[in-house]
């Protein structure tokens, strides 16, 4: 009777990694939405919306476009963009970004 009234061991560690998990998530999500608004700052509106942020992982960030052009031009603003990103969270988000040719 007295286990019912409390939670395993395994459930509680459990229950500190998804929440971990979520934050990290959560914190990804907010990268690539800021990232959208940075873009749409740098260029005009028709140019940024050939630009999609795709996902952070190990503090990489993912570009994606059909247009090769672009994405070489990006190339060159890649320091500025990464350190817009860190600045506006205070903490390194990005150290990376890796364009993709879709």
């Amino acid at each position: 009777m007295l286990m019912k009234d409390f939670d395993t061991l395994g459930a509680i560690i459990g229950r500190g990694n998804m929440k971990r998990g979520l934050g990290l998530q959560v914190e990804a999500a907010m990268v690539l939405e800021y990232c959208k608004e940075l873009l749409v700052k740098e260029w005009p509106e028709e140019i940024a919306q050939q630009i999609r942020p795709v996902s952070v992982s190990n503090k990489i960030l993912k570009l994606a476009s059909k247009n090769s052009q672009l994405l070489a031009e990006m190339r060159f603003k890649e320091t500025d963009l990464i350190e817009a990103i860190n600045l506006k969270f205070g903490v390194e988000h990005i150290n990376k970004i890796q364009f993709i040719l879709i």
